[in-house]
């Protein structure tokens, strides 16, 4: 809609009929948009955040453009979301034209003055044309975060911190400086009220000097303890070897130690079969049978040679002795004498011309097969040749000797009874080797040992890490080693090992705070390997893996204290007693008597664990201002070390390092 200027002289009539236009037109009251022919409803008015590069106004909100140098070029109007401001023009005003009206909205308050509002954050652009259609001027809209608020409360919370806030899109960005990475923590915090998410908000804000805190750490434990153990370890046997034997007897078990723990007892005992001898091998002579101990002497067998001299002796196939031959008939006469086995004939059919029927089983010796130690020799060289005169049966008692000859070799060799025994007897230094029946016919063995053990233990653990931190950063610290730990098993026994640390461990993370107050992140622990509470994995082979256990102390916690002051974090005081009194029903009631069938275990243990912290804010100094632990120490030469039994010649620290200074309480270890 195209209205006349009115004249100087006619200013009331064209005011009031402007008015009546603005009030008629469609399309003069809201602007245009490329997107709809109709703007969103405008919001209440709020100041405009614009840029300094555009026209100053005296004005609060509105900004004023001079189009006399400037022409039509392109300006830049900044709005927080749901605020406008007002741009007033030199020139009257037909119609505006806003590309995003979802980002921003504008309308004609009057034919100078157009009101913009940010609705949503994003950019678009804003169009004013004049009554001939002409592009008057071109306005960059960006609408963003309001972050007015935040820096209002920024500057009145932290006064001495420096925080520009910006806005970009819908994200907070803080910039600037301020004094300490609680200050910076705080801004953030308080940003991430102001909007939906906290990742919408960008931490730029740069801490001025930080400090660095060291962090010394005293672990401390006493442990006490207390072991006490008496018991009666008593048993009889009765009746000689060969003989129907009797036994009583009662040992002490020590269930709370898990068994005895010294190595010290008392008592008496006696053994009247303190050395029998009937087993094989036939390593001396009166081992063995009566006569095969001498017989296996004089031939020169022992158990490695002993199947080669008979095998030979039965094959053929290598020469023997004389004395040979005669061990081996005598040591074959057992297997001989003993193999039997049941053969089943095949008889002919009565009911099938030509065909045979299992027959009644019966059993073949070696005496029904004509064979004995005098000739085994001959017939198993003639079956093992495949002779065909052997007969059935002696075909299948030499196929039984055979299969039991391999373990003939490396049995026992069996007594006649037990009246063949070659026993020692001590009481008889005359004819101390005697033969027959071992041992008493009374009391054969018996003992009777008082256990009594008494152990009293002290460990003292010291440990005092420090470490050193930035201010807002985390440090950790380790002295000790890993273990190797079993995690799995393919199928190809392959073994998959995890290594888990263990020692001196430090882990915090400081943050200095205002009037020099530091809160601290802490996690310490001091372990070590322990025998408790390990256990044992099959390796094969007939060995085993002991995969130990940790005793660990642990403390993870957060606090706050000044800088040189002591905390103590954590503490223990632990008292365990652990008795029991095994007994023999009945017996153990016995007056007097009853003492000797109880047995006693005692432990008793204290331990007592404090953990000490005290933080340091500390500054760098001059190397010549630190001393380590090894200036001033010189290695012994080989003379004073052979002669004199030293390892080192002296340790004397740098002047510069003491220089001035007095050095109170314990500071460190000093080797002599």
């Amino acid at each position: 809609m195209r209205l006349a200027h009115p004249g100087a002289a006619l200013a009331p009539l064209a005011a009031l009929i402007a008015g009546a236009a603005l009030l008629a037109a469609p399309g003069l009251g809201h602007a245009q948009s490329a997107a709809a022919p109709a703007a969103k409803p405008a919001a209440a008015r709020a100041r405009a955040a614009v840029r300094p590069a555009q026209a100053a106004s005296a004005e609060p909100g509105v900004m004023r453009v001079d189009l006399s140098t400037a022409g039509g070029a392109a300006r830049v109007m900044t709005l927080p979301i749901g605020k406008s401001a007002v741009v007033e023009l030199p020139v009257d005003v037909r119609d505006v034209l806003v590309t995003n009206p979802a980002v921003a909205d504008a309308v004609l308050r009057s034919r100078r003055r157009i009101s913009v509002l940010g609705v949503a954050a994003g950019e678009t652009d804003a169009v004013f044309f004049d009554e001939t259609g002409k592009r008057i001027l071109s306005l960059d809209v960006r609408v963003s975060k309001d972050s007015g608020g935040l820096a209002a409360a920024l500057e009145r919370l932290l006064p001495g911190a420096k925080v520009q806030v910006e806005s970009v899109n819908d994200s907070l960005v803080l910039a600037g400086e301020v004094s300490s990475s609680a200050d910076a923590d705080k801004a953030r915090r308080l940003a991430e009220r102001f909007v939906a998410k906290p990742e919408q908000v960008v931490n730029l804000l740069t801490v001025t000097g930080k400090e660095q805190v060291m962090l010394k750490v005293r672990v401390v434990e006493m442990q006490r303890t207390i072991i006490k153990q008496l018991g009666f370890n008593m048993n009889a046997i009765t009746g000689q070897l060969g003989m129907p034997q009797y036994s009583i007897g009662n040992s002490p078990t020590f269930g709370v130690n898990g068994g005895f723990m010294g190595n010290g007892s008392a008592g008496y005992a006696l053994n009247t079969t303190s050395q029998p001898t009937a087993a094989f091998p036939f390593g001396a002579i009166g081992q063995g049978a009566a006569a095969l101990g001498p017989m296996a002497q004089a031939a020169g067998v022992n158990p490695t040679n002993l199947s080669t001299i008979v095998g030979n002796y039965l094959t053929g196939a290598g020469a023997v002795s004389a004395a040979q031959q005669t061990f081996s008939k005598t040591f074959l006469s057992g297997l001989v004498g003993s193999t039997q086995t049941q053969v089943t004939p095949n008889l002919p059919s009565p009911s099938t011309p030509g065909g045979v029927v299992a027959g009644p089983p019966y059993t073949v010796t070696s005496a029904s097969a004509g064979i004995s130690s005098d000739n085994v020799a001959a017939f198993e060289q003639r079956y093992l040749a495949g002779d065909p005169t052997l007969t059935a049966d002696q075909r299948a008692w030499m196929n039984s000797f055979n299969n039991q000859l391999p373990n003939y070799y490396t049995q026992p060799t069996s007594l006649t009874g037990a009246q063949n025994s070659t026993y020692v007897d001590r009481s008889n230094p005359a004819n101390p080797v005697q033969t027959g029946r071992a041992g008493s016919p009374g009391l054969n063995q018996a003992q009777a040992l008082l256990q009594a053990f008494e152990r009293v233990g002290l460990v003292r653990t010291l440990a005092e890490p420090n470490l050193t931190a930035l201010s807002g950063e985390s440090a950790k610290f380790l002295a000790g080693g890993e273990y190797p730990v079993p995690t799995g098993e393919d199928t190809a026994g392959r073994v998959s090992i995890e290594f888990k640390p263990y020692g001196v461990g430090l882990s915090f993370t400081p943050v200095v705070m205002s009037e020099g107050r530091i809160s601290l992140k802490i996690s310490t622990e001091v372990s070590e390997l322990s025998a408790d509470g390990a256990f044992t994995l099959p390796a094969g082979g007939g060995s085993s893996l002991t995969i130990p256990a940790l005793k660990l102390r642990r403390t993870e916690t957060t606090v706050e204290l000044p800088s040189g002051g002591a905390m103590m974090i954590s503490g223990l005081l632990q008292q365990q007693t652990k008795q029991d009194l095994d007994s023999m029903p009945g017996l153990a009631d016995v007056p007097i008597l009853g003492a000797l069938f109880r047995s006693r275990d005692y432990l008793a243990g204290e331990t007592e664990l404090a953990i000490i912290i005290t933080p340091y804010v500390v500054k760098a100094t001059s190397p010549d201002q630190l001393q380590t632990p090894i200036d001033g120490l010189q290695t012994a030469d080989d003379l004073s070390t052979d002669l004199l039994g030293k390892l080192n010649k002296s340790s004397k620290a740098a002047p510069a390092a003491t220089a001035g200074k007095s050095l109170q309480g314990p500071y460190g270890y000093v080797i002599e």
